[in-house]
């Protein structure tokens, strides 16, 4: 989405809740499994699959990710994500 970055990012503090959001519009790349590794570079040596979590509305990539051992969560509604980020701390303004 070509408005997440500028708009749903800010609006919503996730910058400052996600230590690193990448967007495919962003990097005019469509295969999310490329980008994973960029994210790491990003984070730093310490950060793998292992520790990482994928937020994604769609089901092929939170599997990927998690058969590469990462976490991930999938999207489905607002009312949703917003309740689960409650359930793990996150202060929902």
């Amino acid at each position: 989405m070509d408005v997440f970055t500028k708009v749903v990012v800010p609006c919503h503090q996730l910058n400052e809740v996600f230590d690193v959001i990448l967007n495919t519009f962003d990097y005019r790349e469509l295969r999310k499994e490329r980008l994973w590794p960029i994210a790491f570079q990003y984070l730093g040596n310490n950060i793998h699959y292992g520790n990482s979590l994928l937020i994604e509305d769609g089901i092929t990539e939170p599997v990927k990710f998690r058969k590469l051992g990462g976490y991930a969560y999938q999207y489905s509604t607002d009312e949703l994500f917003m309740e689960w980020l409650r359930s793990i701390g996150v202060d929902c303004r």
